[in-house]
């Protein structure tokens, strides 16, 4: 859709938190039907720890972790 750059930085850094470089935005195809909090936790326990999350968020935080460290 039509979004404003700084609009867009502001809920990535919702969904992430302050482990997100707010000028690198990852895009991804297929978002897990889960919570907010479990989203940040699931990628900030792999990107920080490398644990994989399990269940429905299993692959999704590797995806996101591999598509920011191709990007930095």
């Amino acid at each position: 859709g039509d979004v404003q750059p700084d609009e867009l930085k502001k809920r990535i850094r919702e969904y992430v938190g302050p482990i997100a470089e707010p000028a690198k935005i990852v895009v991804v195809e297929t978002m897990p039907n889960t919570p907010k909090p479990e989203l940040r936790a699931a990628l900030k326990a792999y990107l920080w720890r490398g644990v994989s999350a399990e269940g429905p968020l299993r692959g999704w935080a590797e995806e996101v972790a591999r598509r920011i460290m191709t990007e930095i």
